[in-house]
């Protein structure tokens, strides 16, 4: 880190040196502007600015237009700053240096203070246009606070001085008593009797995990006995469907309840819309203390899956970070600047419990994602049955052909690497068990509602290929969905396929939490009670890339009476199987099927009807992108998601 920090401090310093020698000072001198005090301002206004640019994370090398404008406002409040900074130096000129300098700053702290929360402001609330409510308060409240500093500054009193002081203490407690207020909240809720009907909520994803890794879905020859023996206490849904099969819209439709036709997360920029009420916020409004401790780099905050909660913790490890020098250095020294480590799944469990332990007097909802059996299968070698073959180890990182398909390997090649696979499966069960070993001794397990998926599954050359998103093959498709209900009420299978963009509202109805059921995906609680066999068709999607990276056949699937159908958005290439009888899906019928076909558009221009409804409702009128930072760009290439 010290390396970075010190590349970083030359870095600045010499845009410094070189911004004061050719530009400042010849323009200070030619208007007459005090030389300290012009000095003083220019770094009160790059310090601004370099700050802002690492909240924001914003990727300096590689600047898309989208970030021009934060860029512009980073630059503008720089200035501001270095302005207020300017006329404090000249208010407190006649005093000692070091007095001078510490009046300066005292003076200028109110618009460093104020800057600072109306650009939180603007993330929290996401103010998308300046020309909205919010956004017009946000500026009037900002450009009267400047003003009042501004005035301030000019009187060199002792009154004025005062007067300044105590506008900086009451904004960092004003800043205090916001960032405390939720938390506290949630504390005093908890002192109390709980009024909930379900005091704990545990959603635990596992990525890239297959249905078929389990006993409960009929694998003979792993042993998972945690996962099995959540879903022999609980309910097994037999067919659940994830809704991509990739990452980050999946794992946008278990926080949002919609489909990505909805939210319209579908590329490896995009992130969730603000306008939406994702699952911790419904259970944060409700009174509980809302926490998620996730790994993967989709899930980074900058892509708004952390709305609602309180205790967000995305394990994007201790590293050189994306701090400017850190920028500079990967390029000067790229063997010595890595992109971050690898969390281990032991680390980030033996976190969860430690978290879980800590908050168990709480009503919690606590959202656990774990990076594992994702690529590339690193497992502990007692976990992994056999011996590598010739040529390969107890590790294997696809290369990132991986995402589009990988062929070339040898059976052999292929069996080792999905014992590999296996052998993280394993670690993920065992790592669960003593999760849900830690809910039973601390007397949380029964009475607690716990459900448990996956955002997508993995191919290992059903279809010739290796990895995952680049079709929508059962073996991508089909995720395990096991829901444990309070004190283990219902013990049953659900046949019927099912999609996973209707978790949210499962795990709101079975907690008891009120919600618009008008802006949501069906609940599958009247299938669990009840045995209802009517439910919506379940239709999946892969868009995939950006304009920097591969693109992939952009596809759609629908299934409908054991049918399935798939349709290439690009070139019109449709499939059709018969999973009853083709349950591989090994040969289309699409040349003799032509009802199939017209039932199958039928229900998607359905659907697309459905979802521009459901878009209207919740306020979404296009996609949202966000900046790729250059650690997680680095890292998303080395996963295969980037060319």
């Amino acid at each position: 880190m010290a390396p970075a920090l010190f590349a970083t401090a030359l870095t600045v310093a010499v845009v410094f040196v070189a911004l004061w020698s050719l530009v400042m000072r010849p323009l200070a001198l030619h208007l007459g502007w005090q030389a300290s005090a012009t000095r003083f301002a220019l770094a009160c206004a790059m310090g601004t600015f370099f700050i802002l640019l690492r909240i924001a994370e914003l990727p300096v090398a590689a600047l898309r237009a989208a970030q021009l404008f934060d860029l512009g406002v980073f630059t503008a409040l720089g200035g501001v700053v270095g302005v207020t900074a300017y006329f404090a130096t000249l208010a407190v000129e006649d005093r000692s240096s070091s007095a001078r300098l510490l009046g300066a700053l005292l003076l200028a702290s109110p618009a460093v203070l104020f800057e600072l929360l109306a650009y939180l402001w603007v993330q929290i609330y996401h103010i998308d246009a300046v020309a909205s409510a919010s956004g017009i308060s946000a500026l009037v409240a900002l450009l009267g606070a400047l003003a009042t500093t501004l005035w301030l500054a000019r009187r060199s009193s002792a009154v004025a001085l005062r007067l300044t002081v105590t506008l900086a203490v009451l904004a960092a407690l004003i800043s205090l008593g916001a960032y405390l207020q939720p938390r506290l909240a949630v504390r005093t809720s908890d002192a109390g009797r709980s009024e909930h009907a379900v005091r704990h909520v545990l959603l635990i994803t596992s990525d890239a995990m297959r249905a078929d890794m389990f006993g409960a879905y009929g694998n003979t020859r792993i042993k998972t006995p945690a996962i099995d023996g959540l879903a022999s206490d609980g309910v097994v849904f037999e067919n659940g469907t994830s809704v991509a099969p990739w990452t980050l819209p999946s794992l946008s439709t278990l926080m949002s309840g919609v489909s990505p036709a909805v939210h319209l997360v579908r590329l490896e920029n995009g992130r969730l819309p603000r306008h939406l009420t994702t699952l911790a916020e419904h259970f944060a409004a409700a009174g509980y203390f809302t926490g998620a401790i996730v790994d993967n780099p989709f899930l980074r905050r900058q892509v708004q899956l952390d709305q609602g909660f309180i205790d967000y913790r995305f394990l994007d490890a201790p590293s050189y970070g994306n701090v400017v020098g850190a920028l500079v250095m990967r390029h000067v020294l790229p063997s010595l600047f890595r992109p971050a480590r690898v969390w281990t799944i032991d680390e980030q469990m033996a976190m969860v419990r430690d978290w879980v332990q800590r908050n168990a007097e709480r009503d919690f909802f606590l959202w656990v994602h774990i990076f594992d059996p994702h690529a590339p299968y690193q497992p502990r070698p007692e976990l992994v049955e056999g011996q590598p073959p010739e040529g390969m180890s107890y590790e294997f990182s696809p290369p990132n052909a991986a995402m589009s398909g990988y062929m070339a390997r040898t059976q052999t090649d292929q069996d080792w690497i999905r014992k590999l696979y296996e052998g993280e499966v394993r670690a993920v069960d065992a790592e669960v068990g003593k999760l849900l070993e830690q809910l039973r001794v601390l007397n949380l397990y029964d009475e607690a509602l716990i459900a448990f998926t996956s955002d997508h599954g993995e191919e290992f050359w059903e279809h010739n290929a290796n990895g995952h998103g680049h079709t929508l093959y059962n073996e991508l498709l089909h995720v395990p969905l096991i829901l444990k209900l309070p004190n283990n009420t219902l013990r049953s299978r659900v046949a019927p396929r099912v999609s996973s963009e209707r978790v949210v509202a499962t795990l709101l109805e079975a907690a008891d939490v009120e919600y618009d059921a008008a802006r949501l995906a069906p609940s599958l609680m009247s299938l669990v009670r009840d045995g209802t066999t009517v439910t919506p068709p379940v239709v999946s999607l892969t868009i995939i890339g950006t304009e920097q990276d591969f693109i992939v056949d952009n596809m759609e699937t629908v299934f409908a009476d054991e049918k399935k159908y798939i349709r290439s958005l690009i070139t019109g290439r449709e499939q059709i199987y018969d999973l009853r009888n083709d349950p591989t899906e090994q040969h289309s019928l699409v040349g003799s099927s032509a009802a199939v076909a017209a039932n199958a558009a039928k229900l998607l221009k359905d659907y697309g009807h459905a979802s521009q409804v459901l878009r209207e409702r919740n306020d979404i009128s296009s996609d949202e992108t966000v900046a790729i930072d250059s650690g997680t760009l680095h890292r998303l290439r080395g996963l295969g998601y980037i060319q």
